[in-house]
């Protein structure tokens, strides 16, 4: 077994674990391979057996957060996986370690990943930490049954990037005391380019990036994230609503960080504790930044944990 980093040559046998593993059509591998690889957005390394068949793979995307002008370079894991017949050999360990010897040498301060129940026992014996106020809020309403649609917005898949550029500088200016993800316009953009699964609703003073999921069998809308001209968000519930109306959804949820401004704002529409914790965990690399700062001071939507 090998590690390596992934070439064009591995494209099928990749692609096909994927599907194994995740359920991923080719549609959507392609995709992530591309913002990957060639945006140059991250590391894709794979493991390889002795027929050169991909049996494995960890993916990082390359992120800065920031907090009053003083940033920090991060990464995101995502699409951990190994063949079925090749766990408990090691694999997931080594494409760790190695991946992550390739972000200390890129001076990465910390990395973020949410894991799956089965997959944290590891990730602790590696130094991740799991105590971060994440939490997952839900509102179940019938209101948008009742509720009349607004009829000044849009739901599409395209971004208004002049809109989108005001309430960027909204926003920043909004969070700049905490640390917080820096989000690009372009690496925005980029994340919707191939319209997979996020659908964008959007009014006057306000975009909010969604996705369609299922809730105990029913509809439901999943809030990626939220940005607003103005400061307190107070039509946010009317304009949930209209999403609701237009998607016939049951449910809305989110997962946000328990310091983030929108969390109270999500609260006081109606939205309840769901799980008060989630499996986020943060492993430091580097030490130009301290665990007790990242509980204090991160916040994070779930436009930040979701690797599409």
């Amino acid at each position: 077994m090998k590690i390596t980093t992934y070439q064009n040559i591995n494209n099928k046998s990749l692609k096909n674990l994927w599907k194994l593993v995740f359920n991923k059509s080719e549609k959507q591998s392609d995709y992530l391979i591309n913002w990957l690889i060639e945006k140059d957005s991250g590391i894709l390394l794979i493991a390889i057996d002795e027929s050169a068949t991909v049996i494995g793979s960890r993916a990082s995307w390359n992120w800065e957060f920031s907090s009053y002008q003083k940033s920090y370079k991060c990464s995101q894991f995502g699409l951990t996986s190994v063949h079925p017949e090749y766990r408990r050999k090691g694999i997931f360990s080594r494409l760790n370690q190695e991946c992550l010897k390739l972000l200390k040498l890129n001076n990465t301060d910390f990395v973020f990943n949410v894991s799956l129940p089965n997959a944290m026992r590891g990730y602790q014996k590696m130094g991740w930490e799991y105590e971060f106020n994440i939490q997952r809020l839900m509102r179940i309403s019938f209101n948008f049954m009742f509720s009349k649609r607004n009829k000044s917005f849009k739901i599409s898949k395209e971004l208004d990037i002049k809109l989108l550029f005001e309430l960027f500088n909204k926003k920043n200016e909004i969070n700049k005391k905490y640390l917080t993800s820096i989000q690009n316009i372009n690496r925005l953009k980029s994340r919707f380019e191939n319209k997979i699964n996020y659908n964008v609703y959007q009014s006057e003073d306000i975009i909010i990036l969604y996705k369609i999921t299922k809730e105990k069998k029913m509809k439901s809308i999943f809030i990626g994230d939220i940005f607003s001209k103005l400061n307190d968000y107070n039509n946010l519930n009317y304009h949930i609503n209209s999403i609701q109306h237009s998607e016939r959804a049951l449910f809305v949820s989110t997962y946000i960080s328990k310091n983030h401004p929108l969390n109270e704002i999500y609260k006081n529409n109606n939205f309840k504790i769901l799980k008060k914790k989630s499996p986020l965990g943060i492993k430091l690399i580097n030490n130009n930044i301290s665990i007790s700062k990242l509980h204090d001071n991160l916040i994070i939507s779930y436009l930040d944990l979701d690797t599409f």
